[in-house]
């Protein structure tokens, strides 16, 4: 044991203490316990003023322990602790080393030199302090032949702000095999700071598997110059933990630009979770402004709240993404989601989205990602891995990778063109499909084939639609079929976030519009430009309604006989829309709606275009 002990210490020299302990102690009332294994504990239980220890030298306890522990009375001095020189506690066979840097409730710990607990598996380190720098040039190790330790810098309590600078390294490696180790770097969860410009490493470079970092506080802030790392070259890849309350992901103004997401996911998986803090304003959001690029590993957004997509995710290859939003509760707020708000995400074919509204695992979602039209086999297609071959799995989930042109559907089955997913009153489409921002263009249906419902969508039976555009669609049907873009009929369900534009013609139909032909469940946030032509109950947006159509519009003209509209040719519950598009028909004409049913209520809606009714 060797043990410095008073209100100031320094050292230049080389101290060595194998297999035992090291302690340097700054303050005015100093307690040891000789545990009796060689080492010893050691608390600081009265602060001195001006406590302080520097250490330029050496400090080695190979198998043993190292402690650098101050406290000092009031805040009269910058640093504690200010450690520019080496500490090595290298592990033995038999005993792992141990650093310890303690600068107190109120003091500052600053290393500017070398922290090393390596050995066989890695050893601990811990840092704490109330502000904590590791400036450049700080190396701060605990890697093993077999296996990292555990660094922890910080704690979410008493530490202000944790800086790991440029140039400054933290390792915790698996070097040959075995598990890489955890590298934790915190600050307090209601008002601290957490900034990363440097290196943190908990990588498997040969054959062992990759570790965990952790990087939480009120506000984390990572630079451009970060590089976070726990990949596995040859065993499984680790994760980064980035948990602030509020996360944006921005090249200006956010918590790290998406280049820099983009670079260190090549680096391993990515969590990034917002927590239930304290902090005034906070929402428990994660809000995605910039474009990030990925070809590997998987991007998990945990939010307490909302999932705010306002710019594009591209995953390439093999990237997977996980949207987890609502956790604060097990089954999520009711108004909590992820919105895709101008934005859209790129993925590529497979087993690579999955959602999770509220913390209960049961609520977990995962969906096929679809690429393209169909497998080569046009309207036969049942693969369920393309647009046309949903149809091989009716209650399954699906998402769009990519947009997809849909043009060559106008050639297949004689010109009859997609089959619609799901049929009339037979085998309904109930699962959920989300285009994830992505378009269909050109999607073309002939009713020549006798399908009574006529759409992308056939019939759908408490399905969820959302996100997706449909561009120069063109359906046609003849005699009784309900059609729109979009979905013939929607029975339950909801349909969020959807557009569409083109054209509707039924002639001798019956409830048809230009998004859905008849709907009863809940249409929100969705607009149509279709020009809609049909023989009863005709709507820009939904030919018959016996649902709820909030915050939607519709812009295309209505040309019919009975029951025409801008908006829907019956109309139920509305609120919040409107319809602009000119109306022509013989009788129950009217700008916004035809026919109203029985109890309806149209709340907050108008209608700007000519409606003429002729004989």
């Amino acid at each position: 044991v060797v043990a410095l002990i008073s209100s100031s210490v320094t050292n230049t020299g080389s101290i060595t203490a194998p297999k035992g302990t090291a302690i340097f102690a700054a303050g005015k009332t100093v307690d040891l316990d000789f545990v009796g294994d060689g080492l010893v504990e050691v608390k600081v239980s009265e602060a001195a003023l001006n406590a302080q220890i520097n250490n330029h030298g050496a400090i080695t306890a190979d198998g043993g322990r190292v402690v650098l522990t101050a406290k000092a009375a009031g805040q009269l001095i910058d640093t504690v602790i200010n450690q520019a020189g080496i500490i090595k506690a290298q592990g033995l066979v038999e005993r792992n080393g141990e650093i310890l840097l303690d600068g107190g409730d109120n003091g500052t710990v600053q290393v500017s030199g070398t922290l090393n607990a390596d050995g066989q598996t890695g050893g601990k380190i811990s840092v704490a302090g109330n502000n904590i720098q590791l400036n450049n040039g700080a190396t701060v190790t605990a890697s093993g032949d077999n296996g990292g330790g555990v660094i922890t810098i910080g704690d979410k309590v008493n530490t202000s702000q944790t800086s790991v600078q440029q140039g400054a390294t933290v390792n915790a490696q698996a070097l040959n095999n075995g598990k890489a180790g955890t590298i934790k770097v915190f600050a307090n969860m209601d008002s601290g700071t957490v900034n990363v410009a440097g290196k943190l490493d908990a990588s498997a470079p040969k054959s062992g598997d990759g570790g965990f970092i952790d990087t939480s506080a009120a506000k984390v802030k990572i630079a451009d110059s970060a590089n976070i790392s726990t990949r596995a070259n040859t065993g499984k890849t680790g994760a980064w933990l980035i948990d602030p309350p509020d996360f944006t992901i921005a090249s200006t103004g956010g918590d790290i630009t998406g280049a820099t997401l983009s670079t260190n996911l090549g680096g391993g998986n990515v969590i990034i979770t917002s927590s239930s803090g304290t902090i005034g304003g906070v929402n428990g959001d994660i809000n995605v402004n910039d474009i990030v690029n990925w070809a590997a590993n998987k991007l998990t957004l945990n939010a307490q709240r909302n999932i705010n997509i306002n710019s594009v995710l591209n995953g390439s290859g093999t990237a997977k993404l996980a949207l987890l939003y609502g956790q604060a509760s097990a089954g999520g707020g009711a108004t909590d989601d992820y919105f895709i708000n101008g934005g859209k995400v790129n993925l590529a074919a497979g087993q690579n989205f999955s959602t999770q509204k509220g913390s209960d695992i049961a609520n977990l979602k995962n969906y096929t990602v679809i690429t393209s039209l169909d497998d080569g086999t046009t309207n036969s297609d049942t693969s369920t891995t393309t647009l046309q071959g949903i149809n091989g799995n009716l209650v399954a989930n699906y998402v769009l990778g990519a947009d997809i042109n849909a043009s060559a559907t106008s050639t297949w089955n004689g010109g009859a063109g997609f089959e619609p997913i799901g049929a009339w009153r037979s085998t309904y489409f109930k699962g959920k499909f989300d285009g994830l921002g992505h378009t269909i263009t050109g999607l073309t249906i002939n009713s020549t084939r006798g399908t009574i419902s006529l759409g992308l969508f056939g019939d759908t039976n408490n399905a969820v639609i959302s996100n997706v555009g449909l561009v120069s669609g063109n359906i046609v049907g003849y005699f009784f079929v309900s059609a729109g873009v979009l979905v013939g009929r929607a029975n339950g369900g909801s349909i969020n976030n959807v557009y569409a534009t083109g054209t509707v013609t039924v002639i001798g139909g019956d409830d048809d519009g230009g998004l859905a032909g008849y709907n009863d469940g809940i249409i929100s946030n969705s607009y149509s430009a279709v020009t809609v032509v049909a023989r009863s109950h005709a709507g820009g947006l939904v030919g018959h309604d016996g649902g709820i159509i909030s915050n939607s519009y519709a812009t295309g003209d209505v040309r019919g006989t009975y029951g025409i509209g801008g908006l829907a040719g019956v109309g139920n519950i509305i609120s919040n829309s409107y319809a602009t598009g000119k109306v022509t028909g013989i009788s129950f004409v009217g700008g916004l709606v035809g026919i109203n049913n029985d109890g309806a209520s149209i709340i907050n809606a108008y209608a700007t275009g000519n409606a003429t009714a002729t004989t």
